[in-house]
């Protein structure tokens, strides 16, 4: 698939990036239920069925209902968007980092909501070069504000990012570049 089909489909998931753990989870998947997805990703059945919705509603996903159950299955469409989101996404423990452009989107989900963020790459580079050029040095978030003249805020989710691509390191102290 050449990579303008899947800007195509990934700009689907840059307006609504709270459905990529669910994009995610479709991968591989037969006939399933809103609960099953919602177990999958481990959120609350209403979350999933609001995704699943949505799914349906940009053909995503179709629908199938037996009797008092429904069911939904993965169209030719999902598979493709699925595909595409596996090749641009890092999933950790840490969340799910969408490479897209000239900006990086976090997403996490918890029980109860799924939250995201975007982050400019100029920013998350500005933080890596700062952290660079001094190699043995630790920063605290505050420091790194400081050197880089961005809010703390935008510091800690840059940090998020590069923490997500294994560039730099956690330690009691701070932050430090991985060598």
């Amino acid at each position: 698939m050449s990579s303008n089909d899947c800007r195509k489909y990934l700009s689907l998931l840059v307006s609504k990036p709270w459905l990529l753990p669910f994009v995610l989870w479709l991968e591989g998947r037969g006939e399933f239920s809103a609960r099953d997805m919602a177990l999958g990703v481990g959120v609350r059945t209403p979350i999933a069925r609001r995704v699943l919705w949505w799914f349906t509603k940009f053909g995503i996903v179709e629908k199938r209902v037996i009797g008092e159950r429904v069911y939904y299955r993965v169209t030719d469409i999902g598979k493709k968007l699925v595909y595409c989101t596996i090749d641009a996404t890092i999933v950790s423990r840490k969340g799910l980092l969408l490479d897209y452009g000239k900006e990086y989107i976090v997403v996490y989900a918890k029980r109860t909501r799924i939250s995201w963020y975007t982050v400019p790459k100029e920013i998350v580079d500005k933080v890596q070069r700062t952290l660079a050029n001094a190699p043995n040095a630790i920063f605290k978030v505050k420091d790194l504000s400081l050197s880089t003249s961005l809010p703390q805020k935008l510091v800690v989710r840059a940090l998020r990012v590069l923490s997500i691509l294994g560039r730099v390191k956690r330690t009691p102290e701070g932050f430090k570049a991985r060598s």
